[in-house]
Order: C-alpha cells, then structure tokens, then sequence
C-alpha cells in the first residue's frame, strides 16, 4: 500500500468539542450515580429509624406567629412539647403552654383586691422553655413573695424567645400596661444590644423594626410597617441609622442548601449526629450559613448600638415609673449586664446582679450544651431576686397611686 493510500485510511484527530462531549457524558452518569446513592441511603437511614432533624428537635420559632407591632409573639393558646437543644443529645423535653393572652404559664385570674401584679419582660431566658413552667424562676418568685409579704401576689410572663428590648419596650408601652402591674422585671439578656439594631436574622421567619436615635436623641421607630424578607438575609441597622443587608451570597447559598437538608433530610441528622464529636466544626458550619455579627458589644466598648439601647432602656424605665411609681428593675448576670451604663439610666432604672447563681456548682446551674438555666439556676435567681422584690412592694412603700400624685 503506498504512503498516499495509508495517510487517507489514517483517522482524523477527535475535534475538542468531542471530547467535551464525552466528559460531560461520564460527569452527567456520576452526578446521576452520586444522587442514587444519597436517595438509597436516605431510604435507609430512614428505616433505620433517623428523622429530618426538626422532627426530633423543636425548631426555634415554636409558637411564634406574625406580629405587625413586635415582628412576632406567642400563639395564643397553644402547648406543645419543646425538644432540645439542637444538635446535642437531649437534654430537655418540656410541656410548653401559652394562654389565651399570649403569655407563658396560666390563664390571668383577676387580681385579688388586696393582691400584687408583677409583670416580667423579657427573651427566651425568661420564656424558659427548658423548665417546666412551676419550676421558672418567675413562677418560684411568685410563690416565695406571697408567702414572704403575706398577700397574693401574681408575676405574669411575657418573655418571648429571640425579643430585643425593643421589642420589650414596645409591647410593655403598647399593651403590657394595660395589665396594670405594681412592679416590672426586665430580664435583660447580653445579645439584647445586637437584637436592638437587627431587623432579620438568618433562618427567622419573621422580621421586626428598629429604633435609631433622631437628631435630638428621642427614639424613631425604623423598617416599620415591617416587610417580609427573604429568609436567608440578615438586615440591620448601620452605624449611619440606615436599614442594610450584610449577608453575602456564599451564606445564603449555604444558608438555603441548610435549611432545605434540615427540613426535608434524615440523612443530615446521621451526619448532624457524628458532628457532635467535633463543636468547633458544628460552630463552623453554623457560622457558613450566617454573618458574622460585627457589631457585637463587650465590656470594653461603648458603640453606638449601646446607645441605642441605654435610650429604650431609658424610655422603657420613664413608662414604668408613669404606670407603676416605681423604678424599672433589670435583673441579669456578669454575663449579661455588659451592654449599658446603670448610672446613666439610673432616675428610672434599677439593675440587679444575680451573679451570685453561680456561686456555687455552676456546672449545675445550666444545661450542658445550652445557655439555658437548669431547674437548680431558675430556683437560685428567684431566691436571690425575691428579696428584693419584697422590699420594693412591700406595705411601707408608697402605693403606686400616691406616687402618681406627687
């Protein structure tokens, strides 16, 4: 055969898009053999008992429900059983009820004519979902009060899980007052000047406003009425008092891949379960799905969110002293009680420090793999904070009605 016959019988070399062709064919039977195998082990893991992991916890919005005042508050008259905490082995399992006003605990019973009403204000560490509610420090505050003074006394709960005290300004100024109380607690919370200047946090599925301080230091309600953002976004407040998305679109891609492998995946919890061994990773991934919170406050910073916070701390104090003739009193921790300066809200505000909760087998006093107080922290806070209860609605005071006439 001569040269000029082979060369014509030599194949043609493969054109660049055949190639591609072929690698897109055997990446397409990968990708289809990879999601086979995550189907049959999700029918696996299946039968072998696993769940989406929100079937075996309580997800954190529990009986909220939308708010166009608050942003979100309580279902009245719910009760369901509260699973946590997520993604640790279970350490609570507690009946929750909400009555008919929205508050934890029982229906309001009217006041005893010769009786006292106290009204708590405050987030999830007053909400304590992780207790039964006989063994909350409110409920054990009420029971050692009417013994000590004597007379019935009524403590009415209305902290709500993920409230700011904005939030907690507004409900007591809007309709908290209407309860007509002798005294008022606000358990303050050390990440209660974050939530004054967020709008939307990741995963929340609802949103609230804000206040920003106008040009002659009065408070201005911002983001309000308040729209529906997409729920993977985080939208505060600046510096600048302007309303702001920080979320970039690595986190809510990854926010979203969470939130749809939470809900719908039994295959994650197995995975979520393993992680367990491994916190700082848990942290991590958490921290993947969610901006990160750079306007934080600690001991050693007086930011402009803490301003923000001293002034509804300040404006709250005013409307309790209006309504009740006595000082707001603040009851928190060291861990806490970081975010304002007692003095400068001191004419209307009182702070006390339960620190001493931990005095004494600390590991006891909260869950384990939670911030939560244990029966033995709630039982402790309400022994510290009666006493001074006491001697504020004790006979001797002035009653409420005096004072107003001053």
């Amino acid at each position: 055969m001569s040269m000029s016959n082979t060369s014509k019988t030599r194949r043609a070399p493969a054109r660049p898009w055949a190639k591609l062709k072929g690698l897109a064919a055997r990446l397409l039977v990968s990708a289809i053999v990879f999601a086979l195998c995550l189907v049959l082990s999700e029918i696996a893991v299946r039968l072998i008992g696993y769940e989406p992991i929100y079937r075996v916890y309580s997800k954190p919005s529990i009986f909220w429900r939308h708010d166009p005042l608050l942003g979100w508050s309580h279902e009245p008259g719910s009760k369901e059983k509260y699973f946590g905490p997520k993604p640790w082995p279970i350490e609570f399992s507690t009946s929750v009820e909400i009555n008919s006003e929205g508050l934890r605990g029982p229906e309001v019973a009217p006041r005893p004519p010769d009786g006292l009403r106290i009204l708590f204000l405050g987030d999830s560490m007053l909400a304590a979902f992780e207790v039964d509610y006989e063994e909350t420090f409110p409920a054990r505050t009420e029971k050692e009060l009417s013994r000590s003074l004597g007379v019935p006394v009524q403590v009415l709960n209305a902290g709500v899980r993920g409230y700011g005290t904005d939030q907690s300004y507004l409900y007591f100024r809007e309709r908290g007052y209407k309860w007509e109380p002798d005294a008022v607690v606000l358990v303050y919370s050390g990440n209660d000047p974050r939530n004054n200047i967020t709008l939307h946090r990741m995963r929340r599925p609802f949103a609230k406003a804000a206040f920003v301080l106008a040009p002659d230091g009065s408070l201005k309600l911002v983001g309000h009425p308040i729209p529906k953002y997409p729920l993977c976004s985080q939208v505060l407040v600046t510096p600048e008092f302007e309303i702001a998305r920080t979320d970039t679109w690595r986190q809510r891609l990854f926010c979203r891949l969470q939130m749809a492998l939470v809900d719908h995946s039994a295959l994650f919890t197995l995975v979520t379960f393993g992680l367990r061994r491994h916190p700082t990773l848990v942290s991590t991934l958490h921290f993947w799905g969610s901006p990160a919170q750079s306007h934080d406050v600690t001991k050693d910073s007086r930011d402009w969110s803490t301003q923000v916070t001293e002034t509804i701390l300040r404006e709250l104090g005013s409307q309790v002293q209006r309504v009740t003739g006595r000082r707001l009193l603040i009851v928190g921790d060291d861990r806490s009680l970081i975010g304002f300066d007692p003095e400068r809200i001191a004419e209307v505000c009182e702070v006390f420090n339960y620190e001493a909760v931990y005095d004494e087998n600390a590991q006891d006093v909260l869950f384990k793999n939670d911030s939560h107080f244990r029966p033995l922290g709630h039982e402790r806070i309400a022994r510290l904070v009666t006493p001074v209860l006491a001697e504020r609605l004790s006979p001797q005071l002035p009653e409420p009605a005096e004072r107003s006439g001053q």
